[in-house]
């Protein structure tokens, strides 16, 4: 289970969640399939990821004006690593 903005994706929903256009999909978020966004992970900030790229957990995805929380629900967290 995941909080995706202020959306509970339930597990049996998130089985179906392979891309960020997907997790946005289901929580709601209406994103073009070409958009790019940015991934927050640890203040760290991944400019133009492509919506279509594999889902991963990082603590907020940012598209345009919106700031959009990401949260597991269960276990670790494990979002994107920041590579220096």
């Amino acid at each position: 289970m995941a909080r995706i903005g202020s959306t509970i994706i339930r597990h049996t929903s998130f089985k179906k969640i392979k891309t960020y256009y997907d997790a946005l999909k289901e929580a709601g978020y209406l994103v073009p399939e070409n958009a790019l966004i940015i991934l927050v992970c640890d203040g760290v900030h991944i400019l133009n990821v492509p919506v279509y790229k594999p889902f991963q957990f990082v603590d907020s995805i940012k598209y345009g004006t919106m700031t959009i929380p990401i949260k597991r629900l269960y276990g670790k967290q494990n979002g994107l690593k920041p590579r220096y």
